[in-house]
């Protein structure tokens, strides 16, 4: 099953469809006979209701009225082309917000720093306590030919900022040549916490962009400011720590970080790692992947700069923090910025399956809609390939009988008792393999991948600090 979209906001239709493949070499064919929708509402409320065959499949459609995790259970009774008859089901953990915020009509473009332009887009209606995460691609018309995309921005911003920022390196428009007009397309604001998308505008005109002229030469190749907007000399942290902690990090090290992952404590082997590290840990917490990021963030003032090693959840934790924050990271200087063990890049069937996480975890942190399907698609679509080019992840599987039986229900081969590696992929990533024989946490069929000892000593080895 899956989503006919990601507007998840209250009064907006949310759609599923439902379909049946085989994956059995011996069946041919299975279909779908009757199907049904089970929906639990933030309150416990259980609705129960049909679904409907149309000319795109077996469809339902509702509408939220209150913002809130809802969960979705699709139930389908089918029949395999051999008579059998079937049962099957799936889950959709669903995070519903309110419908509060608004693009407005028209951007601004005005000098910000040197060589650096601020591209203002503004928010008619926004009614926000948090930072939301905007982005657009910029296009030129040139003068001699149809529009084209010059380049992709995207930018945390803060609650603050009445309207949405981006800033504009002009080795971009250098690049693009002589234009006559700029214009957004595709603008988005999102949710920081859960990356749905509050308001999009196909195109939107820029106001200011006469006031442009661009005499420089177009750069020889794509540097880390122009992908940042700010020269590397003027990253400076978000304003979220004391004086104290800044001064404090300023007479601190460069150390390698260790991380752990959802509702999890000390993972890593501190005999397995040698030299300045510092040992990340929110034990048995349940946090969005913007959440996790800003603990590191905060956790990291304590350094100069360090570079991360990450299991599960953290991995995407870390890249979440180098994508959208300022931090140590930014300064650490070595072969891999941030290494990854076991995190679902693209989420787990596993997620919004209370039961499962349960018996895995041993307590009951509750279903994360980050690490679910639906979440991992909104929030990877917002991670640049400039970003997922500093992570190098591995993923592994057992060796054998499943890592755990019930998990392996709702996983497909190979896995790790949670990760599916298919879902461990991180496109524009350094991909280190799989290994088999390493499961994802303990009590499972073969050892937690995070105490193979052969790894840790290469991660270690290999870290930015």
């Amino acid at each position: 099953t899956h989503l006919t979209t990601y507007d998840l906001l209250v009064g907006r239709p949310v759609g599923l469809l439902a379909s049946m493949q085989t994956g059995d070499p011996g069946i041919k064919r299975a279909s779908i006979e009757r199907a049904h929708v089970e929906l639990t509402t933030p309150t416990g409320d259980v609705v129960r209701t049909p679904m409907r065959w149309t000319d795109k499949g077996w469809r339902h459609e509702f509408e939220p009225t209150e913002p809130g995790r809802h969960t979705a259970r699709v139930t389908v009774l089918g029949r395999r082309d051999d008579g059998a008859s079937l049962v099957r089901t799936t889950q959709h953990v669903l995070q519903i917000l309110p419908d509060q915020l608004a693009l407005g009509n028209e951007a601004r473009i005005e000098p910000d720093t040197p060589g650096v332009w601020r591209v203002s887009i503004p928010l008619a209606r926004a009614d926000r306590d948090a930072p939301v995460i905007v982005s657009a691609e910029i296009w030129a018309t040139p003068r001699d030919g149809d529009a084209r995309c010059v380049c992709w921005l995207s930018r945390m911003a803060s609650p603050s900022e009445p309207d949405a920022t981006l800033f504009l390196d002009e080795r971009w428009l250098a690049r693009a040549g002589e234009f006559d007009q700029l214009e957004l397309r595709n603008v988005r604001v999102q949710c920081c916490d859960s990356a749905i998308p509050l308001d999009r505008a196909p195109r939107m005109q820029i106001a200011g962009d006469d006031r442009i002229a661009i005499a420089r030469r177009a750069p020889e190749s794509i540097t880390r400011d122009m992908l940042i907007g700010r020269p590397r000399a003027e990253l400076v942290l978000p304003n979220r720590a004391s004086d104290a902690s800044r001064q404090a990090r300023a007479f601190a090290g460069h150390n390698l970080m260790l991380v752990h992952g959802y509702c999890s404590s000390l993972v890593w082997p501190s005999g397995d790692f040698s030299g300045s590290v510092e040992v990340f840990a929110d034990p048995s917490q349940n946090r969005s992947h913007d959440e996790f990021a800003n603990l590191l963030l905060a956790f990291g003032n304590n350094s100069k700069s360090f570079g991360i090693v990450a299991h599960s959840q953290g991995g995407a934790a870390a890249l979440h923090l180098w994508t959208y924050y300022f931090s140590g990271l930014d300064w650490a200087e070595g072969p891999r910025l941030i290494q990854s063990v076991g995190t679902p890049y693209q989420g787990t069937p596993l997620a919004g399956n209370l039961a499962i996480l349960g018996d895995i975890f041993g307590t009951g942190c509750g279903a994360n809609f980050d690490l679910s399907t639906d979440g991992a698609a909104m929030w990877l679509a917002g991670i640049p390939t400039a970003s997922r080019a500093a992570v190098s992840y591995w993923t592994t599987s057992a060796d054998g009988a499943a890592c755990n039986f019930f998990s392996g229900l709702f996983l497909s081969d190979p896995e790790d008792g949670v990760v599916e590696v298919s879902r461990g992929q991180l496109a524009g990533a350094n991909n280190m393999g799989n290994l088999e024989g390493w499961c994802h946490s303990t009590s499972m069929s073969d050892p937690p991948h995070y105490t193979d000892p052969s790894r840790n000593a290469e991660m270690n080895a290999e870290a930015a600090r």
